[in-house]
């Protein structure tokens, strides 16, 4: 192929017309990627003023704190959607499914002691078949043998329709 540039002609081979096209297609994707991951945390309005009702209702705050929280899970940004769903937790310490982010998160920074903490909490709040397993899932991860097969045993027993 022929293109023109300041009056010269350059011959590109097909080989380097598809690594231009292939860089130009991946830097669009990189692009579009931090546009979608900035457009996941931009709704979080409050994020450094003080809670308070009059602003938006509580429960709206719980979910964009986990919304954002998510969409930095997705983007493995562990430390930060820890951050949000903390924030998540400090207005609903009930949210079963913040305690349960914020658990698989601390599993994936290798922190299984504040994870087990989390998971605990959470079966506290659901006793579940999955929050059973998960729970199992650390301990092993831990090394504790017996409480994991306990935990195994326990949520063999629970039906699957539970609170997850």
């Amino acid at each position: 192929m022929k293109y023109l540039s300041s009056r010269k002609v350059f011959h590109l081979s097909p080989r380097l017309l598809m690594r231009v096209f292939t860089m130009y297609l991946l830097q669009n994707f990189i692009e579009y990627t931090k546009s979608k991951y900035i457009k996941a945390i931009i709704p979080i309005k409050h994020q450094n003023k003080p809670m308070n009702n009059d602003n938006i209702s509580v429960k709206e705050d719980v979910e964009e704190f986990f919304k954002s929280g998510a969409a930095k899970l997705d983007a493995k940004l562990y430390e930060d959607s820890i951050t949000d769903f903390l924030k998540a937790l400090s207005i609903n310490p009930d949210h079963i499914a913040a305690n349960f982010q914020i658990c698989y998160s601390l599993c994936s920074l290798k922190r299984y002691r504040k994870a087990l903490a989390y998971a605990d909490k959470l079966i506290e709040i659901c006793p579940d078949w999955d929050t059973y397993e998960h729970r199992a899932r650390i301990k092993k991860s831990l090394g504790d043998w017996y409480g994991a097969e306990e935990d195994y045993e326990i949520a063999r027993g629970i039906p699957k329709d539970g609170c997850m």
